[in-house]
């Protein structure tokens, strides 16, 4: 295929937008909490003056000279930014947003749609017949090239369950960021108060990272779809799904500081933010591919999938159509399956992995523990994740712009000829990526 000019400068421009300061505090942090980031060089004395001034309760580093404030009020924030806005110290200002998990909470019946790996003698994983898209996004015939193994993907999320039997062998040891910004998860199960602290105590991130890289051939289970990539979760959420800037913000740069070298980011909201921003930037900026939900409100791409450079993926069902939750617009890179919305006759969702212990998805939503459904754009990411993931094992100097290029290139064009705006470039097409080979995409083909 031959990439027009249009296409290669926005796939090939990178997150180098400037933060602007936010001048007002939407609903979204009614709280009191918002993020402040200092210029460089700004003495500890000058930082405490301005904390005292605008009677800070709390604060707590991000990185980047960026810390999480917690003021008494909304109101009080509100004026705490609009100041801010005109201090030569403070580069911004901005409401510390609260972000949502990107995927569905309903389930849909059986039966699924199966097909038979095992008989191919690829894996004698006993439930990968249930996983429909491994086949559909063409991963089973990629992994004839690669499986993943040396590649470091960062899941930042809800957590993982650090025991599960299909994902333990893969797994770095988790980053809680939650405990690092000083909370507790705190959930109420059968048994009473469980804490959830270094462990998922949503399901959410243990069902991601089980569609990345859940252990291949191990007579159990299910497969990732890069099967032999090493997994960093980084926890960013509360059980009940719950996530805020300043968080995520840390967990980005601490996954890139752990060696991540790629990033899936299943959360998002309508709101820009400067932190988020830079925080991506620093990823980019140390050659980290970042991978992001593009939402679940049938609406414009979320922040921050919606920023330059990312990689943002909306979702099919297994019928060729987009997923009625899916988020679209001009951002959009990519699609791949997620799964359809129950109810809707869209067809099935995603099956992977699930906590081994009670958690908020079993309890709440009635889910099963080991290993479940859910459908979403967050189920869509993974996959792209894990598709980078392989192509980095092959060739690991492929920058994030190259990437990006690169799957946009492979991608089998659905919707509209070309790029349009529910289906971005097309539907991810794992073996088609790999054998464009090294050109980047810029050749015809």
């Amino acid at each position: 295929m031959k990439l027009a000019a249009p296409f290669l400068v926005a796939l090939l421009a990178t997150a180098c937008q400037t933060a602007l300061p936010v001048a007002t505090v939407p609903s979204a942090a009614a709280d009191g909490g918002m993020v402040v980031r200092y210029l460089p060089g700004t003495p500890a004395a000058a930082r405490d003056a301005i904390r005292l001034a605008h009677n800070v309760g709390a604060t707590q580093a991000i990185g980047l000279d960026a810390e999480r404030w917690t003021l008494a009020s909304a109101e009080a924030a509100g004026l705490a930014i609009s100041d801010l806005a005109h201090d030569q110290r403070v580069r911004f200002a901005q409401p510390n947003f609260h972000r949502s998990l990107n995927y569905d909470h309903s389930e849909a019946a059986p039966p699924f749609p199966t097909f038979s790996l095992q008989q191919a003698g690829l894996t004698n994983d006993p439930d990968i017949g249930l996983q429909w898209h491994l086949k559909r996004a063409r991963f089973t015939d990629a992994w004839a090239t690669t499986t993943g193994k040396g590649v470091i993907v960062a899941v930042i999320d809800s957590g993982c369950d650090p025991n599960h039997p299909d994902l333990k062998a893969n797994l770095l040891p988790l980053i809680d960021e939650v405990v690092a910004m000083n909370n507790h998860d705190l959930f109420s199960t059968s048994a009473g108060p469980e804490n959830f602290d270094n462990r998922d105590g949503h399901g959410h991130g243990t069902h991601v990272c089980g569609i990345v890289g859940a252990v291949r051939g191990n007579g159990i289970g299910v497969s990732g779809a890069a099967p032999d990539v090493k997994i960093l979760p980084v926890k960013v959420t509360t059980s009940s799904g719950d996530a805020d800037d300043a968080t995520i913000s840390k967990g980005i740069l601490d996954a890139v500081d752990n060696g991540a070298q790629v990033i899936n980011l299943s959360i998002g909201g309508p709101e820009p933010s400067p932190i988020l921003l830079d925080a991506l930037n620093y990823a980019f900026n140390k050659n980290v591919v970042v991978v992001i939900a593009s939402g679940n409100d049938s609406r414009e791409v979320n922040y921050p999938a919606a920023y330059n450079g990312v990689i943002s993926v909306g979702a099919i069902t297994d019928k060729d159509k987009v997923a009625s939750y899916s988020s679209h617009g001009q951002n959009l890179v990519i699609v791949a399956p997620g799964g359809g919305a129950p109810g809707h006759g869209e067809g099935e969702p995603i099956y992977s992995t699930t906590p081994t212990y009670q958690c908020y998805i079993s309890i709440a939503e009635r889910k099963t523990t080991n290993y479940g459904k859910l459908a979403g754009t967050s189920m869509a990411a993974p996959q792209v994740t894990a598709a980078a993931a392989l192509m980095l094992s092959v060739e690991p100097g492929l920058t994030p712009a190259q990437m990006r290029t690169r799957l946009a290139a492979g991608a089998q064009d659905l919707g509209d000829p070309g790029f349009d705006e529910y289906y971005g470039y097309g539907e991810l097409d794992m073996a088609k990526a790999i054998a464009i080979g090294r050109d980047d995409g810029r050749a015809s083909k």
